[in-house]
């Protein structure tokens, strides 16, 4: 596995399998689990590409997936006491990641939801997805960690990371502000945050700008080498003064 560590060791980047590194990482020592894992795209799914000169179809690869919330049990052995686990989700498959949760030990304490101002646009016939949702899970029992004040809402309300400025070319990519939103109200400053799927590495620049450490993983080299760039760039620009 190749790895990439920040200049002042706060973020930490690995190309693996996250479920090859769970078992390296001390139980207990995360404050919250924040990522999207890949959940398939579905047969008939269809993308408008190019401002809208191409349809490309969800065929093959883009349909299947490992266990989608198979990582949930042992990334759960980490979280500290009180501390979260936070997953965007297939919204037509919540009974699947309700039932991984309910078997680490966790329970659905919370929703968080991305809205997109401009949603991409669909050729079938159905609504444009203008929302992204996660669930956000405590374990049963205790009493959960809050840093996020008295109005922090469990919403955001604006464009899709795949665009503007921050877009760094991921088919997946999260804005960075929502996911800021969620390591100030789930981790304190210095506590650590792990994304088993960092993709382009917002869950590790929202922890950088907010003062969190970050463990994130990543199986696809493509991604990862994404993830790392970004990283160095957004480290060298505080090294520098910008």
């Amino acid at each position: 596995a190749g790895e990439w560590i920040s200049h002042d060791g706060t973020i930490r980047l690995i190309h693996a399998d996250c479920m090859d590194v769970f078992s390296s990482i001390l139980a207990g020592s995360i404050a919250a689990v924040i990522t999207d894992p890949p959940y398939g795209i579905k047969k008939g799914a269809a993308f408008v590409r190019d401002g809208g000169a191409t349809v490309a179809n969800g065929v093959e690869a883009m349909n299947t997936t490992d266990d989608a919330y198979g990582w949930i049990l042992p990334a759960s052995s980490l979280v500290c006491a009180g501390g979260h686990i936070v997953s965007f989700y297939d919204r037509s498959d919540y009974i699947g990641i309700a039932k991984a949760i309910g078997e680490s030990g966790f329970e659905r304490w919370n929703e968080y939801v991305i809205v997109k101002q401009a949603p991409p646009p669909t050729p079938r016939p159905t609504f444009a997805s203008a929302f992204e949702m996660a669930v956000i899970a405590s374990r049963t029992g205790e009493k959960r960690n809050w840093y996020g004040g008295g109005y922090t809402p469990n919403r955001w309300i604006g464009m899709p990371g795949t665009v503007g400025c921050d877009s760094v070319g991921h088919t997946a990519q999260k804005p960075l502000d929502p996911i800021r939103s969620l390591v100030r109200a789930l981790s304190e400053k210095g506590s650590t945050v792990i994304d088993p799927f960092i993709g382009s590495g917002t869950t590790a620049v929202a922890c950088y700008r907010e003062g969190r450490r970050c463990i994130g993983i990543e199986r696809d080299i493509g991604s990862f080498d994404m993830a790392v760039s970004r990283l160095e760039m957004e480290t060298a620009q505080v090294l520098l003064g910008l």
